[in-house]
C-alpha cells in the first residue's frame, strides 16, 4: 500500500515538473498598423505573465492577463467566422486579430464594431504603452 502511494506520488510530482517546463499557450496575436507614427506593433499575448512585443518579451501584470483571457473568449466568435471590417478613409489604425481558430481585420474607425474589438482596441494601446513602453 505504501509503495503504490509512493509510485503515485512519484509519477504526480513528475508530471508536475515536466508542466513547468512547458511554454504557456498565446492567447492571440495583434498586428497593429498605419501611417502614423508608433502605429507598427506586432503583440503576442501569451497565457503566461509575458507578451512579446515587437520581438521582444516583457513582463505582464496579473490583471492585464485576466483581461486578456476574458477578451480572447469575447473574440472567438469573431475569429471563428474570420470577420473582416472595411477600412473607411479616415482611419488612423488598422488591426490583424488572431489565434489558432481564426482571425479578424478592421480599423480603428470601421463602423459596426463589436463592443469585443472596441475592447480589443483600449487593450492594445494600455499594453503597449505600459508594459512595451511605446508611445500608442
Amino acid at each position: 500500500m505504501i509503495r503504490g502511494a509512493a509510485s503515485a506520488f512519484v509519477l504526480v510530482a513528475a508530471l508536475l515538473a515536466a508542466a513547468c517546463g512547458t511554454p504557456s499557450a498565446d492567447l492571440f496575436v495583434v498586428e497593429r498598423g498605419g501611417d502614423i507614427p508608433g502605429a507598427q506593433l506586432d503583440l503576442v499575448v501569451g497565457d503566461g505573465n509575458t507578451v512579446t512585443c515587437n520581438g521582444t518579451e516583457r513582463p505582464f501584470a496579473n490583471d492585464k492577463l485576466l483581461r486578456a483571457r476574458e477578451l480572447a473568449r469575447d473574440l472567438e466568435p469573431l475569429l471563428d467566422r474570420k470577420l473582416t471590417l472595411p477600412t473607411p478613409s479616415g482611419a488612423q489604425l488598422t488591426f490583424r486579430v488572431f489565434n489558432d481558430k481564426g482571425e479578424a481585420r478592421f480599423a480603428d474607425a470601421s463602423a459596426a464594431r463589436d463592443p469585443a474589438l472596441s475592447r480589443l482596441l483600449a487593450f492594445t494601446r494600455a499594453v503597449a504603452q505600459e508594459s512595451c513602453g511605446l508611445p500608442r
